[in-house]
């Protein structure tokens, strides 16, 4: 017997049944990140489709199949989920620190590392060829939070929330007691109750490879903070940071610059 010719036979004629199917995620893994079996698959392979699918810079097309929609839902979803969470754990809470908690645990810091940590990468549905954007990971579980609602209800949704979101946040919280906590806003805030400008300013930008920015933030004129990283934004939020330690730790900073 030609074996040779048996595996051609073979690959050319049955192979393409026992491959995946373009766009279809491993079902197995999803199912062991979710804890529970799916009912309409389709929820969820379009949540798991990362817009790099699509050719990079084409404009967007209200037929184009991606997760877009379903993230849009799931953000929803969640906010709601962790708003109910918050007002039953903090009774005695104002709204002011219960809106802080829930920036933190919804932000995009927060999102993209607990997707990461359930391994929503593993399954999700991307182009090689096309870069994959940075809150891709964070994107997709929304997305999943979407189709969870579509497919089970608010009821699962709020299970898969609290087990997998809530309280994995609350170990990073731990681990990392800054992460998602928005230090430029509250430096503008404070501004705005004490009648103080606030003004952040770009000093320094290197492009390329190792694209680096140097942002800092004066207070009434004043240099307060000064921060460096590979974004423009995260520049501006250790430069806040900085500038809220000075703070804190010299109050008397304050009066000195008016």
């Amino acid at each position: 017997m030609n074996w040779t010719s048996v595996l051609n036979f073979f690959s050319l004629n049955y192979s393409g049944k026992f491959r995946r199917k373009k766009n279809e995620p491993n079902w197995a893994v999803l199912e062991s990140i979710l804890d529970f079996s799916v009912r309409n698959k389709e929820y969820y392979r379009l949540a798991l489709i990362d817009p790099s699918c699509h050719h990079a810079g084409a404009q967007r097309h209200s037929n184009q199949r991606d997760n877009d929609r379903l993230e849009f839902l799931g953000d929803s979803v969640i906010g709601a989920i962790v708003s109910k969470y918050l007002y039953l754990k903090y009774p005695d809470s104002l709204v002011g620190p219960m809106s802080e908690k829930k920036a933190r645990i919804v932000s995009r810091e927060i999102g993209d590392t607990i997707a990461k940590r359930i391994g929503i990468d593993k399954v999700l549905i991307k182009n090689k060829n096309n870069p994959l954007a940075k809150d891709a990971l964070g994107n997709a579980l929304e997305a999943i939070v979407g189709a969870i609602f579509l497919d089970k209800g608010f009821e699962q949704a709020e299970k898969f929330v609290r087990q997998k979101m809530i309280s994995i946040f609350e170990e990073i919280n731990q681990e990392n007691p800054d992460l998602g906590i928005n230090f430029k806003n509250r430096l503008l805030e404070w501004g705005l109750k004490e009648k103080v400008e606030v003004d952040f300013r770009l000093i320094h930008h290197r492009p390329g490879p190792c694209c680096t920015f140097v942002s800092r933030v004066y207070i009434n004129g004043v240099a307060s903070g000064e921060g460096k990283s590979s974004t423009k934004k995260g520049s501006e939020q250790i430069a806040a940071k900085n500038a809220l330690s000075a703070l804190l730790k010299q109050p008397s900073i304050l009066s000195s610059m008016n």
